[in-house]
């Protein structure tokens, strides 16, 4: 039997699980109770912030199914093609959920084709669609999504915080259930 990586082991999956990010949280679990859901995210911070966990959870907390939960790893899907597939898949409605999700990672990643054609889907998204791009490098052109993704005036977008999915040294904590503790030589 192989272990399962910590990250996937301890990745938080209730927005109470999110460490670290409770301006995010709190905006978003906001949303959902107001019943207010944008068609566009934008969520900005470094590797190992929780952009796209908080994106699964957020998805799951307006009750997408996983058939209508679409995640684009924009790295190794960053041509004009896959864009274009996107784009079609968009349009058709969801299977048993109110709305599509799409997670885009990496969303600086795509090609300058590719990054039009998707603005162009932002800007006249579906109803039932809901996009969500996480990225590490926003001075990408990523900040151009921003006005042009505004065509129902209700895109938001969010910078993670560093540190956010820390080990915690404590008996209950991850680092705590996993291996030995802290040695009295670390320090807060």
């Amino acid at each position: 039997m192989h272990d399962l990586a910590l990250y996937r082991k301890y990745r938080p999956k209730t927005f109470k699980e999110v460490l670290g990010q409770d301006h995010i949280v709190k905006i978003l679990e906001s949303s959902v109770k107001a019943n207010k859901v944008s068609h566009a995210y934008l969520f900005i911070g470094t590797r190992g912030t929780g952009k796209t966990s908080v994106a699964r959870i957020f998805a799951g907390s307006i009750e997408v199914s996983t058939n209508d939960l679409y995640e684009i790893d924009a790295a190794s899907n960053r041509g004009i093609e896959d864009i274009k597939e996107l784009r079609e898949g968009a349009r058709v409605m969801p299977f048993d959920s109110k709305y599509k999700v799409y997670i885009i990672d990496e969303v600086h990643m795509l090609t300058k084709e590719a990054f039009n054609a998707l603005l162009k889907t932002l800007e006249e998204p579906p109803e039932h669609a809901i996009f969500i791009l996480c990225t590490t490098e926003p001075e990408r052109g990523v900040w151009r999504i921003v006005p042009r993704s505004d065509g129902r005036g209700d895109s938001c977008h969010y910078h993670a915080r560093r540190g956010a999915q820390r080990l915690h040294y404590s008996r209950g904590g991850m680092a705590g259930r996993e291996g030995p503790s802290r040695p009295n030589s670390v320090a807060n």
